[in-house]
């Protein structure tokens, strides 16, 4: 009997620490997310290439379409870091792969919230980290986007296949459900726009950010 309170004792407390250490990482990977990085790197332009940034948000894409590939790049691989970060901690920590699927999310949410982002890096960067094997799959499809130029269309074939992927590799109910909600999230952050445009939202405003995340012109 003593052992048996012994254990039970000892497993309530490696329950809290665990839950401890998820809230914590939880934090963590939302404040990964609100890290404006693109805009540290953005910074560093010349005054002419910063004010297209006014009417763009600066992630990967256009930072590639007004600073060149090598600036593009670094904005990319900081974006997928931060993102991956509290994935990979919340593994070494022995955290499961559901609570990790929330960490994937986590980094998402602070970029569109804080940042006013879209979070397509942070999903790039919590969904390497969480399940590389997903990642092998889609990814082929995402390089090739953007080495021909049609980033954005790549993209979104990511993100509809995202949870679909997952659910043939047979995850879990709850790491499937954090994907969807991954997919939308990353397709409202693309009906939103960046925030600065005038434009009235309509069908075709809608349709085109959706598919091509970019403003009709």
């Amino acid at each position: 009997m003593p052992n048996a309170l012994r254990s039970t004792s000892s497993a309530t407390h490696t329950g809290r620490r665990g839950s401890l250490a998820f809230a914590a990482l939880l934090v963590l990977a939302f404040a990964a997310g609100a890290l404006p990085t693109a805009r540290l790197v953005v910074r560093r332009a010349p005054p002419e290439q910063r004010a297209a940034f006014r009417q763009a948000n600066p992630g990967s894409a256009t930072v590639r379409r007004v600073m060149g590939t090598r600036p593009a790049l670094v904005v990319l691989v900081l974006e997928v870091a931060k993102a991956a970060l509290p994935v990979l901690l919340g593994q070494l920590l022995g955290l499961g792969r559901d609570r990790r699927a929330a960490l994937a999310f986590a980094p998402i949410l602070g970029n569109q919230l804080i940042v006013r982002g879209k979070g397509a890096a942070a999903a790039l960067g919590g969904g390497l980290a969480l399940d590389p094997k997903t990642m092998f799959i889609l990814g082929p499809g995402i390089i090739a986007g953007w080495v021909a130029g049609v980033h954005a269309p790549s993209m979104t074939g990511f993100y509809a296949a995202y949870p679909i992927v997952k659910r043939l590799l047979g995850r879990s109910r709850m790491e499937v459900g954090w994907s969807v909600a991954t997919t939308l999230a990353l397709f409202v952050g693309r009906a939103v726009g960046h925030g600065r445009s005038s434009a009235t939202l309509s069908p075709r405003l809608l349709v085109a950010r959706l598919l091509l995340d970019r403003d009709p012109g």
